[in-house]
């Protein structure tokens, strides 16, 4: 009985060992700078999906320890890291706004482990780099390392602006989103991830609705005869700190905001 006890956990430690392998994995995120606001933001979310994928990522601001799978992340042209990264992988960032790579790094030593380099010619071209990666590795089966998450890929965009609007019409239908940061956190991330670069909020479409809309956002005292009769100063000033609020929303998330 002792004899099949300890083969049973001898087989244990051989299936754990094997599992372990097989799932999690040592990532170093080599950031030679400090990320601008957005492609910071994406950073946290690849960060993530390697954690939920089981892998354990760690930050670092060089790539000297080639035993560790790397990925060499920033601004083409203000990170030499990235520079060197794309030279070697013989892949060009374009010089033009929001184009993006992502691309294999071959190494010489073959006992070095896999690189990679993501990189944006601007905040926002990293950011949908960085989006697209950490996209990749969470619909990536934990069984499968989560290289196989990346898609190496050069882009850049066909067309300067691609906008969504939302149009509001009815209160008692939007009070709850429209007040909500959670929401708005996961639209413009959405807009982001589907490369939509700009978002219009659209007061009073084909209807008295929020129209004028600046009586429904500011106090008015030279023109004290327009008002809106069940929109108190405190509600008004409650719009205006949300619409405040959106706007840097959008911007954390790389989306130009407009008011229509």
């Amino acid at each position: 009985m002792l004899t099949f006890r300890i083969r049973i956990v001898a087989t244990w430690f051989i299936v754990a060992a094997a599992f372990g392998s097989a799932h999690g994995a040592e990532v170093r995120l080599v950031v030679e700078r400090p990320l601008p606001i957005a492609s910071a933001r994406a950073l946290t979310e690849l960060r993530e999906a390697l954690v939920a994928h089981g892998d354990e990522p760690d930050e670092a601001q060089s790539a000297a320890d080639q035993t560790i799978a790397t990925i060499i992340i920033g601004l083409a042209g203000q990170s030499p890291a990235v520079d060197e990264a794309l030279a070697s992988a013989k892949q060009e960032v374009a010089k033009m706004s929001e184009a993006t790579a992502i691309a294999t790094v071959p190494v010489a030593d073959a006992a070095a482990a896999k690189t990679f380099v993501i990189a944006g010619h601007d905040d926002r071209g990293l950011t949908y780099a960085l989006r697209d990666a950490a996209r990749g590795i969470a619909v990536l089966p934990k069984e499968k390392p989560w290289h196989e998450g990346l898609t190496p890929a050069v882009e850049q965009p066909f067309l300067k602006v691609r906008n969504v609007s939302v149009h509001l019409f009815n209160a008692d239908c939007e009070r709850e989103w429209f007040f909500s940061e959670e929401f708005w956190r996961f639209y413009f991330q959405r807009l982001s991830l589907s490369r939509f670069n700009r978002c219009t909020l659209t007061f009073c479409d084909q209807t008295n609705y929020l129209c004028p809309p600046y009586a429904y956002l500011v106090e008015m005292p030279e023109y004290p005869d327009v008002r809106v009769a069940d929109c108190t100063a405190e509600q008004r000033a409650k719009n205006l700190a949300m619409v405040r609020r959106i706007a840097e929303l959008a911007d954390e998330y790389a989306v130009d905001f407009d008011l229509g």
